[in-house]
């Protein structure tokens, strides 16, 4: 996949930018209302020094004001440092294996290949499974008709969602966690039957 690296290497790239700039309009904004707290600030000191109280009561004006100020500047810089961890939390480093969960997400053959190779023997064993009696795929039917791919996860397993559960394909099996689910289990028999034929066993 020659070419796939090279749309590797200009998806990271336009995912680092958006996130670079995502960090530095938070930052932006996170000086602009400091400037904003600063000026404020400084009205207000001005205005106790021209308050007609003796040197005492001044000194405790001064001492409040910047108490407040310095409570609001602390409370600016929270928010920002929470945004900045949303933005991390929400835009992860993009690795190699992110690019090609985007591509398998999108119905890239190879590129599911590529993540189920990645992780031979370690698909999720979890949930109730449906599968062919011989074990053998039917080419081409890594993705449903008329039904979107709700994720794809590390592994190469394909999940879509069904009412409150959800079916995993792992190229092996269909899998559903719960199966007083009648909705899911029943799609998942539908595909099940689609991909390896009537013969199927659980």
């Amino acid at each position: 996949m020659p070419e796939a690296k090279t749309d590797f290497a200009q998806a990271r790239e336009k995912h680092d930018a958006k996130r670079k700039e995502a960090i530095r309009s938070i930052r932006s904004d996170q000086d602009a209302k400091i400037s904003v707290l600063v000026a404020e600030m400084r009205r207000e000191r001005l205005q106790a020094r021209r308050t007609p109280a003796n040197r005492i009561l001044k000194k405790s004006l001064y001492a409040a004001i910047n108490l407040k100020y310095r409570a609001k500047m602390a409370e600016v810089r929270r928010e920002a440092r929470l945004q900045r961890q949303s933005t991390y939390r929400e835009s992860p480093r993009y690795t190699w294996v992110s690019f090609l969960q985007e591509r398998a997400k999108d119905g890239d053959q190879e590129a599911l290949k590529k993540l189920r190779g990645r992780a031979f023997g370690l698909a999720w064993k979890g949930g109730n499974a449906i599968r062919g009696e011989d074990d053998t795929l039917a080419a081409g039917q890594h993705r449903l008709e008329n039904r979107p791919i709700d994720g794809v996860t590390k592994k190469g397993t394909i999940i879509y969602s069904v009412g409150k559960d959800a079916v995993r394909d792992d190229g092996e099996s269909f899998r559903i966690n719960r199966k007083d689910e009648l909705e899911t289990a029943i799609v998942a028999l539908q595909i099940a039957q689609k991909r390896f034929g009537n013969s199927l066993r659980s």
